[in-house]
């Protein structure tokens, strides 16, 4: 029997399962394609707060939280009116290498914001090379297939009711509500191809793992971020994204530089959860994002999608 030869109500309520089933098996696909899973913590027991900030928001979240924890030392210092930042005293401590070079890029004329990110994926490359090897990341391929293919899978459900709605038309039959559901397959199916993806399943673990533990942090910070060592405060921010900041006075100014009220400076990467730079982590987390469909209700079945 032709599919596309069902009267409208029963077409319908055969492709509303069908779009049901085409997102499930999308997510589990997306979640397959993120491989491998697990807890890699026994594995990789430390990451330094870039490292971590890298995890969850990319390379661009590691260099802004190395910039933070400069200025939060007082080692950098930023000039609200030309939003620039200059050398304000010597590197003390053991600052991690992404902090170190940073410093040095301030050192050697490059003031701006938009300068430092510039150099972003150079300054963290060594980051990217060890998370890749630890299994908390995928590849540039990896991660694209991850999200494409499956968009690609709602993207065929949505060619099936758009055959059907082209019938129901040249029938004269109404399809208003087979149409709606293909507008909602189409908007899954673009957010899932839009959706980024940078974090394995094992990486989304890690940060789950990390943020448990740190927890206490997440408080004092909130409560006292002055308080708190350079690498405390870049560790939060990591793992808890740049809100954490919203009660500081001291740190309004540099937290409008790196994180504009209206720009998120995270990537919810799916995978990597959200808590750096929001998180999203991922994964990021900015993790995942939840897809929610309609239903269709009501008598009659006036505009079921034709046939």
């Amino acid at each position: 029997m032709n599919v596309f030869d069902l009267r409208g109500p029963d077409f319908l309520f055969l492709y509303f399962f069908l779009v049901l089933f085409s997102l499930i098996a999308a997510l589990i696909l997306r979640w397959l394609l993120r491989a491998p899973g697990g807890d890699m913590f026994p594995l990789v027991k430390s990451l330094d707060p870039s490292e971590t900030a890298y995890l969850a928001g990319g390379p661009r979240m590691a260099v802004d939280t190395a910039i933070a924890a400069l200025v939060h030392s007082n080692a950098l210092k930023l000039k609200s009116a030309s939003q620039t930042f200059t050398i304000n005293s010597p590197l003390v401590g053991h600052p991690n290498p992404v902090e170190r070079a940073v410093y040095h890029l301030v050192e050697y004329g490059s003031t701006t914001l938009s300068e430092i990110r510039q150099s972003a994926k150079t300054i963290t490359a060594h980051i990217r090379d060890k998370l890749l090897a630890a299994n908390l990341i995928l590849t540039p391929g990896q991660a694209l297939t991850a999200q494409i293919a499956p968009a690609l899978l709602m993207l065929l459900t949505l060619i099936v009711g758009i055959i059907k709605i082209e019938i129901g038309v040249s029938r004269n039959k109404p399809v208003g509500f087979l149409v709606f559901i293909c507008l909602v397959t189409g908007v899954i199916s673009l957010i899932l191809a839009v959706t980024r993806v940078r974090t394995t399943r094992a990486g989304s673990a890690m940060l789950s793992h990390l943020r448990n533990q740190n927890s206490a942090l997440k408080t004092s910070v909130r409560s006292a971020p002055s308080r708190v060592g350079q690498e405390d405060l870049a560790l939060a921010i990591a793992l808890f994204g740049p809100a954490i900041l919203a009660s500081s006075t001291d740190l309004t100014s540099l937290r409008q530089t790196l994180w504009p009220p209206n720009t998120s400076g995270s990537s919810c990467s799916s995978s990597s959860g959200c808590g750096s730079g929001s998180s999203c982590s991922s994964g990021s987390s900015c993790g995942g994002s939840s897809c929610g469909g309609g239903g269709c209700g009501g008598g009659g079945c006036g505009g079921c999608g034709g046939g």
